[in-house]
């Protein structure tokens, strides 16, 4: 694949796990030089058996718990006919998003899966770094739509959860410190350092692949984003003046959206990208199959990259915990 722009390194198309191309390619945690080398390269890894198939399962209980919650009382986990129509919650119904947010999801199976230590182990392995603040994300839950366009979720979702000129990033409670925080995103000898600080993840507890839609990603982008943020300085200010200063939409008709890909993953592997990664998710346009991923997002600590927001603020323990 070409570059979006006339230098500098190009966008790239990340290898799949056979001619078949039903899966993106993925590694054991035993890999660890590999995990680190794909996703300094790529921008993003896929990590395989983090969860065993009875942590799946007993996760996919809850989503369906959750989304009981957010139902109309027709609604079945067991009669799919039902998830068409009485599913009553905006995030789901647009994004297959369920939880997070002012509504954080701290179901038991939920909480087990973000303390899992192969999880931690994936997230050393690829970023180098040892210890995290772990967010309270929520679950992902795409009803499979074939025939029904007006049911999918958001078509041409992409986007940066990390505005690439303020830094500031979409991890509740905390920002860049002030000493990272002097550093100019536009100087052309130094990389926006405490972009290093900040990494987000799915991890599938189903099989996924792109019929079932969900996580797609721009693979590479981290090695443009220098230039994609001068590009765009009005995006990137605009969306630091907004009520959302941490998220800067990709425009739609950016070049970038030429490069996007989807990346399948089998149930119980992670999936772990940067945060100046252009991603977002695709609808499940499968006839039968749900999707099914939670969302676990961790964030490095130590060296003064960053700092808690509002410390008045009574925040919720496990946000604040490192994980050791």
């Amino acid at each position: 694949m070409g570059s979006i722009l006339s230098s500098g390194p190009q966008y790239l198309e990340a290898p799949y796990e056979d001619a078949s191309r039903r899966f993106i390619q993925s590694f054991s945690l035993s890999q660890k030089e590999d995990i680190a080398a794909f996703f300094q390269k790529y921008g993003f890894v896929a990590v395989r058996d983090v969860l065993s198939a009875e942590e799946c399962k007993a996760s996919i209980s809850e989503v369906f718990s959750e989304v009981e919650k957010r139902s109309s009382p027709k609604f079945s986990r067991d009669d799919p006919a039902t998830w068409e129509e009485e599913i009553q919650d905006y995030f789901i119904e647009s994004f297959g998003l369920v939880g997070g947010g002012q509504n954080p999801l701290l179901t038991p199976q939920a909480n087990k899966n973000r303390q899992n230590p192969n999880i931690l182990a994936a997230y050393r392995a690829a970023t180098g770094r040892s210890k995290f603040v772990v967010a309270i994300e929520r679950y992902g839950f795409m009803k499979p739509t074939a025939g029904r366009s007006d049911l999918q979720t958001v078509k041409n979702w992409l986007h940066i959860d990390s505005n690439p000129m303020t830094g500031l990033s979409s991890y509740y409670g905390f920002e860049p410190s002030d000493a990272w925080m002097q550093v100019d995103p536009f100087c052309p000898t130094t990389y926006i350092p405490w972009q290093n600080a900040y990494f987000q993840g799915i991890v599938a507890l189903s099989d996924c692949p792109e019929e079932t839609g969900g996580f797609h990603v721009v693979p590479g982008f981290h090695r443009k984003i220098k230039a994609w943020a001068k590009k765009h300085e009005a995006e990137c200010l605009k969306s630091a003046q907004s009520t959302d200063p941490t998220t800067v939409q990709i425009p739609e008709v950016d070049p970038a959206r030429k490069h996007v890909q989807k990346i399948p993953i089998r149930a119980g592997t992670l999936v772990i990208w940067r945060g100046d990664m252009a991603h977002g998710n695709f609808p499940n346009t499968s006839t039968s199959q749900a999707r099914f991923v939670q969302y676990i997002k961790y964030n490095a600590v130590g060296d003064g990259i960053i700092s808690q927001v509002l410390p008045q603020m009574k925040m919720i323990p496990e946000m604040a915990k490192e994980v050791e």
